[in-house]
């Protein structure tokens, strides 16, 4: 039968897995003590765990466990590259742009904490003003019709209203699929908010819809691949 202990047995003097687990924070973590609080320590499943939280955002922890004498924590994973954290990141701002574009968008964050400098680290912990922070891509969908003004004016009214939005992310991606024709899709990436300064907008999509790799798609950096050909 699973042992069930309560949080206050658990700091009971009879009990020293707290007590060792707080040690082992003390050894492996001191440098970064000033800026987390300790959880409680739990018991369950025949082992014990601790969670260790920044100070300056809830979603950011990470955990350290006892099992069979053995100690284990998700510090890399979750504190230095933040995994869970950024996952938690990308659902809350997706939800946010869903709303401010009233279209099916996601947000993704490419790269761990570990890959930004202090300052834009610092920044992302605390959640500032991230919409404006160029460290997220935006993902979204478009059903048109195979009209290279069309599409150009959808994309250019998704970008427009994101601006409007204080959203400035590094890059979209947008995947194109005909109304008409819902097997012929095609996702165009690398496009940003200089999109709106682009003039030659519409013979970008138009080198897009016939597939040439042209000198424009180059000169702007807008890559695309068209999906549902089977590898063709």
């Amino acid at each position: 039968m699973e042992q069930s202990l309560s949080p206050k047995n658990l700091l009971n003097s009879y009990c020293p897995k707290p007590k060792k687990i707080k040690a082992y924070f003390e050894e492996h973590y001191e440098g970064i003590k000033e800026e987390v609080s300790l959880g409680k320590v739990t018991y369950q499943n025949q082992k014990y765990q601790m969670k260790v939280t920044s100070k300056e955002n809830k979603d950011y922890y990470f955990i350290i466990t006892y099992k069979n004498k053995k100690y284990s924590s998700t510090y890399n994973e979750d504190y230095v590259k933040g995994k869970t954290f950024l996952k938690k990141l990308e659902t809350k701002l997706t939800k946010k742009a869903q709303e401010k574009t009233n279209k099916k968008t996601k947000v993704q964050i490419p790269l761990s904490l570990d890959k930004y400098t202090e300052k834009v680290k610092e920044r992302i912990i605390k959640e500032e003003d991230l919409f404006n922070l160029k460290f997220y891509k935006i993902k979204t969908e478009i059903t048109e019709q195979w009209d290279s003004t069309l599409i150009t004016n959808q994309i250019t009214e998704f970008i427009t209203n994101c601006e409007k939005y204080g959203m400035n992310p590094k890059s979209y991606t947008f995947t194109i699929t005909d109304k008409n024709e819902i097997t012929q899709s095609v996702e165009i990436s690398n496009i940003t908010n200089e999109w709106l300064n682009i003039s030659e907008k519409e013979q970008i999509i138009s080198d897009i819809i016939k597939k040439k790799e042209s000198k424009l798609l180059k000169e702007n950096k807008i890559s695309y691949q068209y999906l549902n050909e089977g590898g063709q």
